[in-house]
């Protein structure tokens, strides 16, 4: 009995923290002055630079150098789901089939 499992199934999730931001340490090899309020300054060229342990700005200073960061909304996660079966034969009772859930319909009121 050779049975194949369903894959497993990544869904992003929002997370209770971990939002972009700007590491309040970092700063520009041998220049404790150049931290990420500098870089915002010129984010283009800046968040090339380099710390002494080799991070670069635009890893540090996610805020500042990451367009599409946000900082009131946390980086979504992935959320690892349970296999589900896809064909009948392949359910048993302890996997059942996941069944969608369909909101009812809105309804609509004629215009006077």
């Amino acid at each position: 009995d050779d049975e194949t499992p369903a894959p497993t199934v990544l869904v992003p999730t929002p997370t209770t923290g971990g939002a972009c931001k700007d590491d309040p340490h970092w700063h520009k090899k041998s220049n404790t002055a150049a931290n990420c309020a500098v870089v915002a300054h010129n984010p283009k060229k800046r968040c090339y630079w380099e710390n002494d342990a080799g991070e670069t700005a635009q890893e540090k200073c996610q805020l500042t150098c990451d367009p599409d960061c946000d900082a009131e909304t946390p980086a979504p996660t992935p959320t690892v789901l349970a296999p589900t079966c896809i064909y009948d034969d392949d359910c048993d009772d302890e996997t059942p089939a996941p069944r969608p859930t369909v909101p009812p319909p809105t309804p609509t009121v004629p215009a006077p």
